[in-house]
């Protein structure tokens, strides 16, 4: 397999990241100065010991990992665990084939086990039942992996040089997201954020990211904007050295979206006429995949409209119709 480091970048004296369609984080113990460029061959004189923030999407994201790993140490490294963001098969496929290759640990948070455990789960919830055959190939479906690790929020794991691992709650996109907050014994902080927020060329070309939870998204993303660090790494998009602005592009995208359903819901629509709205509106052709994440997400708006009482509905004929609350008070 042709390896190019190209898609490495180094942050800081313990951290780099793979850059692509998943950004992959590697964070470094016992031995920054393997991930120093340019190292001496005394430097380069023992094992490192290596964190992995996600895994990518198949088998051949694993293997890819696993040789730009060998690139970077060449004296040897020990890949101690992966930490999951999240359980989205995009960011878990790579999983099985690494635990197989080099017995690592998987960590994971409680509310994400299940679902890297028992991968049918992803397609399962987007579609809302037995998942049909072109929703289960490795896009949705990863092989599952047995979670060694409960992440616990309030925990702090020191490594043996100094550096420092914490976890943080992010939730809204998936069940039980969580963030890898990384302080560099020299003091430089990194957190690494999952689908908690979407770079810039992302949200502006998909504009309706998939959301589990559309109220814990928004205040996740202002959460976001209060953490401190020097480097903010979304799995989707550029790494940024200030993040207040792209989450008000993500908040922004929610709120558009917010919006364009309530004007939708002016007249009754059913969820599926909803879904031809919201696509037609955005200038979305609807295959299998967006068919399903966009139209799961738009469920979730409702469920999170209807909490804010600004909608309501329900069953006539055998449908389920979902109105804006503010005509009924036009009609009295």
């Amino acid at each position: 397999m042709a390896i190019s480091l190209e898609s490495v970048v180094h942050i800081s004296e313990t951290v780099d990241v793979i850059t692509g369609v998943t950004n992959i984080g590697i964070i470094c113990d016992k031995g920054s100065n393997f991930c120093k460029p340019n190292s001496t061959e005394t430097e380069k004189s023992s094992p490192v010991e290596i964190y992995l923030v996600d895994s990518g999407g198949d088998s051949d994201a694993g293997k890819k990992i696993y040789k730009i790993l060998e690139h970077l140490f060449p004296s040897g490294f020990v890949l101690k665990a992966i930490i999951s963001t999240h359980s989205n098969a995009d960011h878990i496929g790579g999983n099985k084939w690494l635990v197989n290759k080099t017995g690592c640990q998987i960590w994971a948070s409680l509310g994400e086990r299940g679902s890297m455990e028992f991968t049918l789960l992803e397609p399962t919830v987007i579609w809302g039942g037995y998942p049909f055959k072109e929703i289960t190939g490795k896009m949705y479906v990863a092989s599952s992996t047995s979670v060694d690790k409960i992440i616990n929020y309030e925990e702090t794991i020191i490594l043996s040089d100094g550096g420092k691992i914490q976890f943080v709650p992010l939730p809204g996109h998936y069940f039980d997201q969580t963030g890898i907050f990384y302080t560099s014994p020299q003091g430089i902080k990194s957190i690494f954020l999952g689908d908690s927020i979407f770079g810039r060329h992302v949200i502006k070309k998909y504009w309706i990211p998939f959301l589990f939870d559309v109220g814990s998204f928004k205040e996740t993303l202002n959460r976001i904007k209060d953490i401190p660090a020097q480097h903010y790494i979304p799995s989707h998009g550029n790494i940024e050295t200030e993040i207040s602005a792209i989450a008000e592009l993500n908040l922004l995208a929610i709120l558009e979206t917010e919006a364009s359903i309530l004007q939708a819901l002016k007249k009754p629509m059913t969820p599926e006429e909803l879904l031809k709205y919201i696509a037609d509106l955005n200038n979305i052709t609807l295959q299998d995949g967006q068919y399903v994440l966009i139209g799961s997400t738009l469920r979730s708006y409702l469920s999170y409209l209807q909490s804010q009482g600004k909608i309501h509905h329900w069953i006539k004929d055998n449908r389920m119709y979902w109105e804006c609350l503010s005509n009924i008070e036009t009609k009295l």
